[in-house]
């Protein structure tokens, strides 16, 4: 579905939800901007603080120096309040059959079934990691989550777990009449995989390993990885992990 101005008709969102047949309301996700909101306006102050405690009576050029550093520190601030401000009202409403999003000019919904990839992005910081999700409609138009919800995790388990209990029974079928079924650099068929030219027969597939942002593969007797792949190279990582270890007849605690 396009876009809808949220000065139309359908800014009702009870109505679009019965248009587009979304189902009850499962989940609300907000964005908390407050705490980011109250540290960019102490900012300026802390910095205004650390400037008067350095300054230097003899020094002629301070004041050349620093108030621009200073004004380009206020403006940044005041930019991102502004932007903060205005989009605090955003949402997005996780329904029985798809999403509801309220951005700031608009609002937008994609059911399930028009999601045909997901795309999780891994990124490891100093400190931290981030999951980052985009469902792609079958027509390559992605459905754009925002900043400060493409990197909830537990919105992207929802994303991931609603649109692999849709995706893996098509790809488990296709699986079964032979056909050959493609996820990134990774191709998958009945006899095995292929990864750059190199093929793996299923019981050579000593371990099969998705986690820490790798896809990871071993081949018996080989020290080091058949294939070792990002998370954010696979098209529908979930659902290649759930039919690979389905094949090779492995738990997966992740979903049951």
């Amino acid at each position: 579905m396009k876009p809808v101005s949220l000065d139309s008709q359908w800014y009702d969102y009870q109505s679009m939800v019965e248009t587009y047949q979304l189902g009850e309301l499962r989940r609300e996700f907000a964005p908390n901007v407050r705490v980011y909101m109250i540290l960019l306006a102490l900012l300026p102050i802390v910095m205004l603080f650390v400037f008067s405690h350095s300054y230097d009576p003899e020094n002629k050029s301070f004041f050349a120096l620093w108030l621009p550093i200073y004004a380009l520190i206020v403006l940044s601030c005041l930019t991102g309040l502004m932007i903060l401000y205005r989009g605090r009202k955003r949402r997005i409403f996780v329904y029985e059959h798809g999403l509801l999003a309220v951005r700031t000019n608009n609002i937008e919904v994609i059911r399930w079934d028009e999601i045909v990839i997901v795309w999780h992005r891994f990124t490891r910081n100093k400190n931290s990691v981030t999951h980052d999700y985009t469902p792609q409609r079958r027509d390559g138009r992605q459905f754009k989550l925002g900043y400060f919800f493409s990197t909830n995790q537990a919105l992207g388990g929802i994303i991931e777990q609603e649109t692999t209990h849709l995706l893996l029974p098509e790809a488990l079928a296709s699986y079964q009449q032979g056909q050959s079924l493609f996820y990134g650099p990774f191709t998958l068929d009945q006899s095995g995989l292929s990864y750059k030219g190199k093929s793996l027969l299923w019981s050579e597939v000593a371990n099969f390993q998705v986690a820490r942002g790798h896809v990871v593969i071993k081949k018996y007797n080989k020290l080091f990885a058949w294939a070792d792949v990002v998370y954010g190279e696979v098209p529908n990582l979930r659902v290649f992990e759930r039919l690979c270890k389905m094949i090779l007849h492995r738990p997966d605690e992740r979903y049951t």
